[in-house]
């Protein structure tokens, strides 16, 4: 052996003393691996449904990578505190229109305090669409995706950030077949009807050119909890012509946003995210869906929006009521909602801090204060008598509609003090009001179902545009501003 090595022997630690690592600590390490083997093919099997379609392979290991260190990237808009996701839902497939539409909810959610809110976008709301010119709303994923696949996400997220004034970081569209599919998968959804649903004229997909009798179904939905399966659902959220105040836009726009409450409630409950229901909900959302959020961006939404309160989330309405932010007319014969202001100064407004409740947002709360201080005459009218007597206004450009709605309601035993046109002719629904709430309660449902119309237990409307009281007459016990759905009602002249 040669010397110097020899010299170097004994300052070794002969083998057997080499230390080994504790049992407990190669159990660790064991066990970390097979985590991360776990978690490289679950996230594989979250996400290749997902993102697989019109993806190289290369592209969906790129976007599983992502998925898999999500917890260490952000969303868009995060880093700033407020992420805003635009969500859309379109007829597809055998529906008249198949890409316009149908209803669209901008959910603003601030990851630091958990808090949400909700603003209804009204689908005929007048909107620049960039190589269109002023189209309505409904229009601006349909005519871009059109023309070119793939434009309407883009287009649409940058109609709405103009008009709001705010970035649209993510967009996610579904048609009607994958949302009646997507509530089926998790098994149904509970909602609490408010009012009954009652439609006589709720129309049957295919059946555009059909008679009457074939072209539209009866949709009856009592009061009270119900549970509804997927096509219920999604009768229950376009229903458009419903009797009474259920017919108006603002309350389809919050029968919608409760059902994004109650699928998001069934979605997180335990159980229904089992793989095998896992592996549906990815095949439908694949087939039916259009977003820009990818696999990875889908997980950290739902990581970080896990513990919102969806009771608590500030809901906003956009629609043409007296009190509301937009107002109904007609362009080139169209009809269409512009702001009532004339620009979307109240709109942007709303959407600067949309998580604090405004006026706007309470209508019926607001109107109900605006009465009481802008209307004290009529808290000193005598009480309603056993005939109710009735003021009329045409709130349209319909000749002769007011003169027969006053032959009409005297036949009914109604005693009309007062004939007149509202100070707007855009009204498209009938709305009654009680001067005397709650003196009048029961002619107000009364004459709300007679009419087909809106009822309001809130006293007049304040007049638009500024905080005047309404011209009420000194006898009138209800104040009734007719709509061209009336036209169709009422018995013709003879």
């Amino acid at each position: 052996m040669d010397p110097f090595e020899e010299q170097l022997k004994p300052s070794l630690p002969p083998p057997e003393a080499t230390p080994k690592p504790p049992r407990k600590r190669r159990w660790l390490a064991r066990t970390l691996k097979i985590v991360l083997v776990i978690a490289v093919l679950a996230a594989a099997l979250f996400s290749y449904e997902i993102i697989s379609s019109g993806s190289s392979p290369t592209e969906v290991l790129v976007q599983i990578g992502r998925l898999i260190t999500s917890r260490d990237r952000e969303l868009q808009g995060e880093d700033d505190g407020r992420i805003n996701i635009l969500l859309l839902g379109i007829g597809g497939s055998g529906h008249e229109g198949p890409l316009l539409t149908d209803s669209m909810l901008l959910i603003s959610f601030r990851p630091g305090t958990n808090q949400v809110a909700l603003i209804s976008v009204p689908r005929d709301l007048l909107a620049p669409i960039p190589g269109y010119g002023q189209r309505r709303i409904n229009n601006a994923y349909a005519l871009p995706e059109l023309n070119r696949t793939g434009a309407g996400g883009p287009t649409v997220r940058a109609v709405v950030a103009d008009i709001f004034g705010i970035p649209i970081h993510y967009s996610l569209l579904l048609d009607f077949a994958g949302f009646t599919e997507l509530v089926d998968s998790l098994g149904g959804v509970t909602v609490d009807v408010e009012q009954t649903l009652d439609d006589e004229y709720y129309p049957v997909p295919g059946k555009e050119m059909a008679s009457d009798a074939e072209r539209y179904e009866h949709l009856y939905i009592p009061a009270g909890r119900q549970h509804l399966d997927g096509m219920t659902t999604l009768k229950y959220v376009r229903s458009r012509k419903a009797k009474g105040a259920q017919g108006s836009d603002f309350a389809r726009s919050h029968r919608q946003q409760q059902v994004i409450s109650a699928i998001r409630d069934q979605a997180t409950a335990w159980g229904v995210l089992r793989p095998g229901r896992l592996g549906e909900l990815l095949r439908i959302l694949n087939a039916h869906m259009d977003t820009n959020l990818e696999a990875w961006e889908m997980l950290r939404l739902y990581q970080l929006a896990r513990k919102v309160n969806p009771d608590e989330a500030v809901k906003h309405v956009l629609d043409d009521r007296p009190d509301g932010v937009l107002m109904a007319t007609f362009v080139e014969g169209a009809y269409v909602l512009v702001p009532r202001t004339g620009d979307f100064s109240q709109l942007r407004s709303i959407a600067l801090d949309p998580f604090q409740p405004l006026p706007v947002t309470q209508a019926l709360q607001a109107t109900a204060a605006t009465a009481s201080s802008t209307a004290p005459a009529a808290s000193k009218l005598p009480p309603v008598s056993s005939a109710p007597r009735v003021q009329i206004h045409n709130g349209t450009t319909i000749a002769g509609l007011a003169a027969r709605t006053e032959s009409y309601l005297r036949g009914k035993g109604y005693q009309v003090v007062s004939v007149g046109n509202a100070p707007v002719q855009t009204y498209l629904k009938t709305v009654v009001y009680d001067l005397r709430p709650p003196a009048g309660a029961k002619a107000l449902r009364a004459l709300g179902e007679l009419l087909s119309g809106i009822t309001f237990d809130s006293g007049p409307p304040p007049l638009p545009h500024n905080n005047k009281p309404y011209p009420v007459h000194p006898q009138a016990d209800l104040l009734i501003i007719l709509g061209q759905n009336l036209d169709n009602l009422l018995p013709a002249e003879e």
